[in-house]
C-alpha cells in the first residue's frame, strides 16, 4: 500500500506533530512548501505497532501561509499542458500522413531513391531519422502516460465523493505490466488504462520501424533524359577534291582492314549523341548496363534512277590503235568502242546546248585487244559516271549521275546488252527513334529495341543556291582514286572492264552477280545494287564531312531534330534533346506491411492518448507535484481521515494489505478540493451514489462558497466546497 495515498494518510495519523507541520500547507506550490519545512529534519521509526516520523530540527513554518496558500495558481505538468497534449496527438497523425506520401511516392516511382547514387550514410541516416521520430512518439506517450496514472487517483477525488477503492487505495506498485490494464478497469479508471495501452503500444513503435525501409530487387526504372546531339552541317562543297578519306575508309572496311562506324545504322547515318548532364556519382558499370532512348534526325543519302531509253543511245565505229616498239616495230592494235547516251534534259535543267536545246550527254568507251590474229570483241562495260547539268528553275529535280552497265563487242550492235540510267543525288533527314545500350556516346544500339524509322516523316534537304532538293556531288575522282580494284574472276575479264565503283559491286563483298543484273529485264536489279553502293560511300562522306563543330557558320547548320526546328536554323553545333533512361537499379523502398502497422499503431495511440487526457482531469485539480512524500501528506495533514479520534483509519493500516484496507473504509467516500472549517463531514458511499443518480456531480457553486472562508486545500471525507483548484 505504499503506493497510495492511504499509505501517507495511515503514517500521518501516528504523527500529529508531523501534522501540524504541514497543516495548511495542502495548497501551497511546490516551491513554498520546500520553505515551509526547509529548516526541519525528520527521522522515521517503527515502534509500537506503527510507523513514527519525528522532527529532530528547528521547526519555523511561514506565519502567512494562509495568504500564500490564496495566491497559489495550480499546477500542470510540461507532459500534461495542452500544448504537449496537441503534440502528442499531432506528431503521430502526421507520421500516419509521411508513411503514406512516402508509401505513394515509393509505388509511384519502384522506390524512394537508388542505393547506387546514395552512400552507406545516407541510407544510415534516413533509417536514423525515422527511428527517432518513433522514439519521440513514444517517449511523448509513455511520458503522458505517468502524468495519467500520477493524477487519476486525484482527478477521481475531483470528482468528489469517490470510494477509496478508486481515490486514496489506488495505487500500480508491484502490479505486473501485463495485468496492469485489467486492474485499471475493474477500478474503473478507464483514462489510465487507455492511456497504460497507448504507451504499451508505442513501445512497440521502434520495434516495427526496424523493418519500414527495405531494398528493391533490381527493377526497370524509367527517367527523363537530355542528351546532346551534334547538329549537321551543309557546307562540303559539290566539287571538293577531298572527301577527308571516305573513300579510303570505305575501301578499308570493304577490305576487311577497318570496322563499320557505329554511327551508321541500315542505310541512314546517325547524329553524335552525348548526355548533357552525366551523373558522376553513378558507377560506369550502371551506366553501362543502362538504356537511353531518344528521337532525332538521322540522314540518308538516296539515289533517284530512270532508265534511259535505247533509242537516246548512240555508238561510234570502232576505232584501231596500233601500238610500235621503239624500233619501230609493230607490236599490236586495239578497238576502242564509245557509247553515248543523248537526250533531251528534263525540264528546269540546263546541260549542253545543241540549236537552242538543252540535252543530256555522257558517254563511256570500252577496249578490246587484238593479239596474234584473235580479237575478243565481247567485253563488261560498267561505268559510274558524273554529270554536269544545273538547275535554272528552283524545284527542278536535275540528275547528277550517270550510269552504263553491260556487255558491249562485235559488230553487231543490236547484240549488245547494255543499260543506261540517270540518277538524281539527295539526302532526306528522318526521325529516328533509337536506344543505346549503355552511353550513347558509343553508339550500342539495343538489339531488343531496335530502331524505329518514320520514314514517312522525312523532310528532304534543298540545295540554299538552287532552291532544288537535287544535290549535285562529284564523287567519281574520289571513288576512282581510292578505291582499291578487286582481281576478276577469270582471264577473259579485264579490270579496265569496270571502274572503281562497279568493280566494287561486282567483285567486292556481298558482290551482285553480272548475269542478274544485265540486260532490261534486271533494270530493278541493276538500280538497286547503284543505290547501295552509292548509300554506302555516303554515309561515310556525311559522317566525315556532314557533322557541325564550333567553325561552322550559322547559316551552314542544320539542327538534328526528329522534325524540322519551328525556330529556324540551328544556332550551335549542338543541340539538346529529351529522352528516356532506363535501368535495372535496387531502390531504397517502404515496406508496405511495415507501414501499414505502424499506421494502426500510431492511430490507435493518438486515440487513446486523446481520451486518457479527456477522462483523467489534470488543469486545475493540483497546486503542486504530488510525488514526494511532504507533497501528498500537505494533502492530508489536517483532516478527518488523519485524525485518530474519528477512528477512520484503523491502528496497524500501514501494515495491512490492500484487500483489509477496502473493507475496513468500505462506505467511506473521499475528495480533493478546498474545505471549510469543520466541513468534512462523514459522508457514506451510500448519499454519494444518491447525488450522482441525481447528478449532482458538479462542485456547489463557487459564487455561494465564495461567501465562506475556504480554510484548507486537499483531501478529506465527504464532499469538498470547491473541487477545482
Amino acid at each position: 500500500m505504499g503506493g497510495s495515498i492511504t499509505g501517507h494518510a495511515a503514517v500521518l495519523a501516528n504523527n500529529p506533530s508531523l501534522q501540524m507541520i504541514l497543516q495548511s500547507s495542502g495548497g501551497l506550490s511546490e516551491k513554498r512548501l520546500t520553505e515551509s519545512i526547509r529548516d526541519v529534519k525528520f527521522t522515521m521509526t517503527s515502534a509500537s505497532g506503527g510507523v513514527h516520523i519525528h522532527k529532530t530540527g528547528k521547526n519555523s513554518p511561514s506565519d502567512n501561509r494562509e495568504r500564500l496558500t490564496t495566491n497559489a495558481k495550480p499546477w500542470t505538468p510540461i507532459a500534461g499542458s495542452l500544448y504537449f497534449m496537441t503534440a502528442t496527438i499531432a506528431i503521430p497523425l502526421l507520421a500516419i500522413g509521411a508513411l503514406e506520401l512516402f508509401q505513394q511516392l515509393s509505388n509511384q516511382r519502384q522506390g524512394i531513391f537508388d542505393i547506387n547514387k546514395m552512400d552507406s550514410s545516407t541510407i544510415s541516416i534516413t533509417r536514423m531519422a525515422s527511428t527517432a521520430i518513433f522514439f519521440l512518439i513514444s517517449t511523448m506517450v509513455n511520458s503522458l502516460e505517468f502524468v495519467i496514472a500520477t493524477f487519476a487517483p486525484y482527478s477521481v477525488l475531483r470528482s468528489g465523493s469517490a470510494p477509496a477503492e478508486t481515490s486514496i487505495l489506488f495505487h500500480l506498485l508491484s502490479v505486473s505490466p501485463f495485468l496492469i490494464v485489467f486492474k485499471l478497469l475493474r477500478a474503473r479508471q478507464p483514462g489510465p488504462a487507455s492511456s497504460n495501452v497507448s504507451s504499451l503500444l508505442g513501445s512497440l513503435l521502434t520495434i516495427v520501424s526496424s523493418g519500414l525501409w527495405t531494398l528493391t530487387g533490381p527493377v526497370n526504372v524509367e527517367r527523363s533524359t537530355i542528351a546532346i546531339a551534334g547538329n549537321w552541317r551543309t557546307s562540303w562543297s559539290a566539287f571538293s577534291q577531298d572527301d577527308s578519306g571516305a573513300a579510303v575508309t570505305l575501301n578499308l572496311i570493304r577490305h576487311g582492314g577497318a570496322n563499320p562506324s557505329v554511327a551508321i545504322w541500315q542505310d541512314v547515318m546517325l547524329p553524335s549523341i552525348s548526355i548533357a548532364f552525366p551523373d558522376s556519382s553513378m558507377p560506369d558499370t550502371i551506366t553501362q548496363s543502362s538504356s537511353y532512348t531518344y528521337t532525332f534526325g538521322a540522314l540518308r543519302p538516296f539515289l533517284n534512277c530512270t532508265v534511259v531509253p535505247a533509242e537516246n543511245l548512240v555508238m561510234n565505229p570502232w576505232v584501231k590503235t596500233y601500238y610500235y616498239a621503239l624500233d619501230g616495230g609493230l607490236i599490236g592494235h586495239t578497238h576502242d568502242k564509245t557509247i553515248w547516251a543523248n537526250f533531251t534534259a528534263p525540264v528546269g535543267c540546263k546541260g549542253h546546248d545543241v540549236n537552242g536545246k538543252s540535252y543530256v550527254l555522257f558517254n563511256t568507251s570500252v577496249e578490246i585487244a587484238v593479239d596474234e590474229g584473235k580479237s575478243n570483241h565481247s567485253r563488261w562495260a560498267g561505268s559510274y559516271l558524273d554529270l554536269n547539268l544545273t538547275v535554272s528553275d528552283p524545284g527542278a529535280d536535275c540528275p547528277s549521275v550517270g550510269i552504263f552497265f553491260g556487255n558491249m563487242g562485235g559488230n553487231d550492235t543490236s547484240a549488245w546488252n547494255m543499260t543506261a540510267l540517270t540518277c538524281t543525288q539527295g539526302i532526306e533527314q528522318i526521325p529516328t527513334n533509337i536506344t543505346f545500350k549503355g552511353d550513347p556516346a558509343l553508339g550500342v544500339i539495343d538489339e531488343k529495341h531496335p530502331p524505329l524509322l518514320a520514314r514517312k516523316e522525312a523532310w528532304k534537304w534543298v540545295n540554299s543556291t538552287s532552291g532544288s532538293s537535287a544535290l549535285n556531288y562529284k564523287l567519281k575522282h574520289c571513288l576512282d582514286d581510292h578505291l582499291k580494284l578487286y582481281p576478276t574472276h577469270n582471264m577473259t575479264e579485264q579490270k579496265s572492264d569496270c571502274d572503281s565503283f562497279f568493280n566494287h559491286l561486282i567483285y567486292g563483298p556481298k558482290a551482285a552477280k553480272k548475269e542478274e543484273l544485265l540486260g532490261p529485264r534486271n533494270v530493278s536489279n541493276l538500280i538497286d545494287a547503284v543505290k547501295k553502293g552509292y548509300s554506302e560511300y555516303m554515309r561515310y562522306l556525311i559522317d566525315l564531312n556532314f557533322r557541325a563543330d564550333q567553325k561552322t557558320p550559322h547559316d551552314e547548320l542544320v539542327s538534328a531534330l526528329a522534325s524540322p526546328s519551328p525556330d529556324g536554323e540551328a544556332v550551335s553545333p549542338n543541340t539538346e534533346i529529351n529522352g528516356k533512361m532506363r535501368q535495372l537499379i535496387t531502390r531504397f523502398a517502404i515496406n508496405p506491411t511495415s507501414k501499414t502497422i505502424l499506421q494502426v499503431l500510431l492511430a490507435v495511440i493518438a486515440v487513446l492518448s486523446l481520451a486518457s487526457y479527456l477522462l483523467v482531469k489534470i488543469r486545475g485539480t493540483l497546486p503542486r507535484d504530488p510525488c514526494s512524500i511532504a507533497s501528498t501528506m500537505a494533502f492530508l495533514a489536517g483532516s478527518q481521515l488523519c485524525d485518530r479520534d474519528s477512528g477512520i483509519i484503523p491502528q496497524g493500516a500501514e501494515y495491512m494489505a490492500d484487500g483489509q484496507l477496502k473493507k475496513a473504509f468500505d462506505g467511506w467516500v473521499f475528495s480533493l478540493g478546498w474545505w471549510q472549517k469543520e466541513e468534512a463531514s462523514v459522508e457514506s458511499e451510500e448519499r454519494s451514489d444518491d447525488a450522482r443518480a441525481s447528478g449532482d456531480t458538479d462542485p456547489p457553486n463557487e459564487t455561494r462558497e465564495g461567501q465562506r472562508t475556504l480554510e484548507r486545500s486537499g483531501i478529506d471525507v465527504g464532499r469538498a466546497s470547491v473541487s477545482k483548484f
